[in-house]
């Protein structure tokens, strides 16, 4: 009796030995389908448009494919981080050069508007005008026919012999007479005069509806005219 021996093959030389079957009956199918001229496998949809199908017919050809996504997806990020980091760039020198606009329209502006305020700016007065300027803004003195120098009589405007006003002529009146008797007035004299004048002028304001304007000013010059020799006499 022959006895038969079985040849045992390492499990690695197996393994080898299947993916050399499933390598050609792959390439075989793929020779046949060529050969045939098959058209791609359609997958046809009720009431829609047929997909074609672009799935892999084998497993190496699922390998294949999925390692050639990894590849390109690599190359993909490899393509794209130098695009991405140069657009960073190029937006972070624009964001620079309109700052750098920005600040320098900012100044010409500035300086355009110091330049017409000067233009429009009125030449600084001088000593001589701000004496001038101050003279015309204090009353004038009464005249002699104002005021009597002998006796010290006042010569009232119209608007003020009104009987509104009787007490504060018959007070200044008072007052002047003695200033010009005594030939000085002493504080209180002074702060009556000042505080008179201003009662009048209260009083006088009420009425400037009521009066003529030019009865009205020369009223207000006379009463500041009053006040202000009496500030006279102090000084």
């Amino acid at each position: 009796m022959t006895a038969t021996r079985m040849i045992r093959f390492p499990t690695w030389c197996r393994c080898v030995l299947a993916c050399g079957v499933l390598v050609a009956g792959g390439a075989a199918m793929g020779q046949a389908q060529f050969e045939n001229d098959e058209p791609t496998p359609i997958i046809a949809f009720p009431e829609r448009r047929p997909v074609a199908d672009f799935r892999a017919t084998t497993p190496f050809e699922g390998h294949a494919r999925g390692l050639s996504e990894i590849i390109r997806a690599r190359a993909a990020y490899n393509l794209t981080v130098p695009e991405v980091l140069r657009g960073l760039s190029q937006a972070a020198r624009e964001q620079v050069r309109t700052r750098e606009e920005w600040t320098h329209t900012y100044f010409q502006l500035r300086e355009a508007n110091r330049a017409y305020r000067a233009e429009e700016q009125l030449p600084r007065p001088t000593a001589e005008d701000i004496v001038r300027y101050a003279q015309m803004g204090r009353p004038e003195r009464l005249s002699p026919g104002e005021i009597d120098p002998v006796e010290g009589t006042l010569a009232w405007p119209d608007a003020l012999q009104d009987p509104a006003f009787a007490e504060g002529r018959e007070q200044l009146e008072r007052l002047f007479s003695d200033w010009i008797h005594y030939g000085t007035l002493s504080l209180e004299d002074r702060r009556q005069i000042r505080g008179a004048t201003d009662v009048m002028l209260q009083q006088l304001r009420q009425h400037i509806e009521e009066l003529p304007p030019p009865d009205y000013m020369a009223a207000r010059r006379f009463l500041e005219s009053l006040a202000y020799e009496a500030y006279l006499a102090a000084s």
